[in-house]
C-alpha cells in the first residue's frame, strides 16, 4: 500500500519521483538488489518488506531514493571526461595505444576512399543496386571521418563529432571551437531547443554506457549481470553514434544557414563568392581569436 506521506504530495512532485526512479541510476541499483537477491536468497528481503510496522519501509524507501538521486548527480560530473575518453582524448601513457588505433582508422579510411573513387568512376548509371547501396554508404560513411588523416581520432565517435567541428571550417573558413560560442548567442530560441536537445540525448547515452559497464560489477553476486551490462553498454554505444551524428548534422546546419548573423553582429561585410567566403571565414576566426590592430578589414555601418 503506498504510504500515506506520498499519497499527499502534489502531482508535479510526483511525477518528478518518478522521473527520478526511472533513471539508469535507479535500474543499476534495483538490479544490484536481485543480484544480492540472487547470491543470497530473497528470504530476508521478503521479510523486511512484508513487516507489519509502516515506518521501516518509509524510511528504507527515502533511504533508497536518497542513493538513487545522490549516485546519479555525483555520476553526471564523469559525463564530459567519460565522453572524451570514448572520443579519443586519452591520457599521455595511452599514446601508443591511441597512435595503434589512428593507425587502424587511416586504413580503413584509405580503404573506403579507394572502394569509393573506384564505383564513382565507373558511373552512377552504371552501378548495379547494390553497387549503389554500397557507394550511399561510403559516402556517408566518408562523410562522417574527417578529409585529412593527420586530424582523424582513433574511435568512430571521435571522427564522427571532430568531422562536424571541421566542416564549418573546410566550407566556410570558420572554425567552430572559436565561431560557435558567439554564435550561439546568435541563434534564435527554436534553433537552441533543437541543439540543445541533441546534445542531452548524447549527454543521455553517455550516461546510460557508463552505468551500463558499472552494472558489471553485480557479477560477484550474479553471472547474468555481466551479460546484461555488456549487451546494455554495447547498445548504448550504438544509439550514441546515432546521437553524436544527429547533434553533428545540427552543428553544420546552425552554420549553413546563421554563418551570416556573425559576420552582421561584428559590422563585417558579407562575402560574396565561396573563395572569398573561405578567405573571410579565416580572417573572422583569427579576429575572434586574437583581434587585429590594422585598419582592415573596415566594419560596415549599422
Amino acid at each position: 500500500m503506498l504510504p500515506k506521506f506520498l499519497e499527499s504530495l502534489g502531482d508535479n512532485l510526483a511525477k518528478e519521483w518518478v522521473a527520478k526512479v526511472l533513471t539508469p541510476a535507479c535500474i543499476f541499483w534495483f538490479g544490484g538488489l536481485l543480484a544480492w537477491g540472487w547470491r543470497f536468497g530473497f528470504k530476508q528481503l521478503e521479510q523486511v518488506l512484508t513487516q507489519k510496522s509502516a515506518a521501516l519501509p518509509i524510511a528504507q524507501l527515502i533511504a533508497g531514493l536518497l542513493v538513487v538521486a545522490v549516485s546519479a548527480i555525483a555520476l553526471r560530473q564523469f559525463e564530459l571526461p567519460v565522453l572524451r575518453l570514448l572520443e579519443g582524448y586519452w591520457p599521455r601513457w595511452m599514446q601508443p595505444l591511441r597512435r595503434w588505433f589512428v593507425k587502424r582508422q587511416v586504413t580503413l579510411k584509405d580503404r573506403a576512399e579507394k572502394r569509393f573513387q573506384g564505383l564513382a568512376a565507373k558511373g552512377l548509371e552504371q552501378l548495379t543496386p547494390d553497387e549503389t547501396d554500397e557507394y550511399v554508404r561510403l559516402d556517408w560513411q566518408l562523410k562522417q571521418t574527417p578529409t585529412q588523416s593527420d586530424r582523424l581520432m582513433p574511435t568512430r565517435l571521435g571522427n564522427i563529432l571532430r568531422a562536424a567541428e571541421r566542416r564549418p571550417l573546410e566550407k566556410y573558413g570558420l572554425e567552430a571551437v572559436v565561431c560557435f560560442p558567439r554564435l550561439w548567442l546568435l541563434l534564435p530560441n527554436e534553433v537552441k531547443t533543437e541543439l540543445t536537445e541533441a546534445r542531452t540525448q548524447l549527454n543521455t547515452m553517455v550516461r546510460v554506457w557508463i552505468w551500463s559497464v558499472l552494472f558489471l560489477v553485480w557479477g560477484i553476486w550474479a553471472w547474468w549481470a555481466i551479460p546484461v551490462g555488456i549487451v546494455s553498454a554495447w547498445f548504448a554505444h550504438c544509439w550514441m553514434l546515432d546521437a553524436a551524428v544527429i547533434y553533428g548534422d545540427l552543428l553544420e546546419s546552425v552554420f549553413d544557414l546563421y554563418r551570416t548573423a556573425l559576420y552582421k553582429s561584428l559590422r563585417w561585410k558579407l562575402p560574396t563568392n565561396p573563395t572569398e567566403e573561405q578567405r573571410m571565414g579565416q580572417a573572422l576566426t583569427d579576429y575572434l581569436w586574437r583581434g587585429f590592430t590594422e585598419p582592415e578589414p573596415t566594419f560596415e555601418n549599422l
